[in-house]
């Protein structure tokens, strides 16, 4: 069973556990005679965040925005075209195989379909206790006891543990890649979606689960999302992405409270709010996503953005910190309507 971290999650400020920086990622196209690369998606451009021990970030943005990528690159599970991602003071890019191997230890994913992430021809008492053998935490009757140790700490029994995927129903399918997670007591987990795929009942269900598992090992979350509801429920800080930058960043209360950027705004403006008597008003966004191909000059949201002028169409915006109610880490905001607001660097 996992031991309890030495960070609580309510304790004072904390120095950062993962601090990203200029991180960028570039997928070639190839085409042509001889599959040359033609041309580049810009899934990633410029991103920046760090992310506090025992802290959750929550990250949005529509689909195709770069979320997942994001998630990817932070883990090293894809290597980055720029930028650097720092995880508990070390560079990742620096890292030798071996030592990558060892820090893999410390941070682990929860990805959207729990099905296919596991494999349908093992017990799930095989898949949780692979990582602690791999990595030789466990062996034999050990191995067996820490198994039905995790299962039973995300609710379920720990005879369950000589079953099969299909023989569980979505909701228990997460909670068995949960415990997996969790195998080799890691300081980070990315949630990848880990809800999106699931009944809203199961959904709150998965949520208070990672919850109380944060509070119980002093995790820290990096939970990306297209669901604006969830990320409030579970979230500390919430930094929004349009097409493969950052466009907002701030305490989660702040931002749902006092959302700066046209972007979220108009995001917020589409949530459903659970009252009848409260009636929606979505902002309508003019044109179509543009295409990673080939993104607009200046600020990225300028070819759909009803507050755009002159220059948006051609400076990127820097970030810009907002003050406000409710802000102890910095709102940050990038956007020209703020250029007269201190810059964030």
């Amino acid at each position: 069973m996992p031991q309890a971290a030495s960070v609580s999650v309510n304790s004072g400020p904390q120095s950062p556990l993962v601090e990203v920086s200029g991180l960028r990622k570039y997928f070639p196209v190839r085409g042509g005679l001889f599959g040359g690369v033609v041309n580049q998606v810009r899934a990633v451009e410029d991103v920046s965040f760090s992310i506090k021990r025992g802290e959750t970030l929550g990250l949005v943005g529509e689909s195709g925005c770069g979320k997942t990528t994001v998630g990817r690159l932070l883990l090293r599970l894809i290597e980055p075209s720029a930028g650097r991602v720092r995880f508990g003071g070390e560079d990742l890019a620096t890292l030798s195989s071996s030592a990558l191997r060892q820090m893999r230890q410390r941070m682990q994913i929860v990805f959207q379909d729990p099905y296919s992430s596991l494999n349908p021809r093992r017990t799930v008492g095989d898949a949780i206790g692979e990582p602690l053998f791999v990595h030789g935490r466990a062996r034999g009757a050990e191995l067996e006891r820490r198994v039905t140790e995790l299962l039973e700490r995300v609710g379920l029994p720990g005879g369950y543990r000589s079953r099969y995927p299909h023989e569980f129903s979505g909701g228990q399918r997460q909670r068995v890649c949960i415990a997996r997670a969790l195998a080799l007591s890691p300081e980070l987990v990315v949630c990848d979606e880990a809800v999106s795929a699931l009944d809203i009942s199961i959904q709150a269900q998965i949520l208070n689960l990672l919850r109380d598992l944060q509070d119980e090992y002093g995790l820290t979350y990096l939970f990306i999302s297209h669901n604006l509801n969830v990320v409030r429920h579970i979230a500390d800080r919430i930094a929004v992405m349009y097409l493969g930058k950052l466009v907002e960043e701030a305490d989660a209360e702040r931002l749902f409270e006092s959302p700066q950027h046209p972007y979220t705004r108009a995001l917020m403006s589409a949530n459903p709010v659970p009252d009848p008597d409260v009636p929606l008003r979505p902002v309508c966004l003019q044109g179509e996503l543009p295409s990673p191909l080939d993104p607009p000059a200046g600020c990225r949201f300028h070819t759909r953005c009803p507050s755009a002028f002159q220059p948006c169409s051609h400076i990127v915006p820097e970030a810009r910190l907002i003050s406000g109610p409710h802000t102890t880490e910095g709102h940050r905001v990038w956007c020209h309507l703020y250029d007269d607001a201190p810059n964030s660097d």
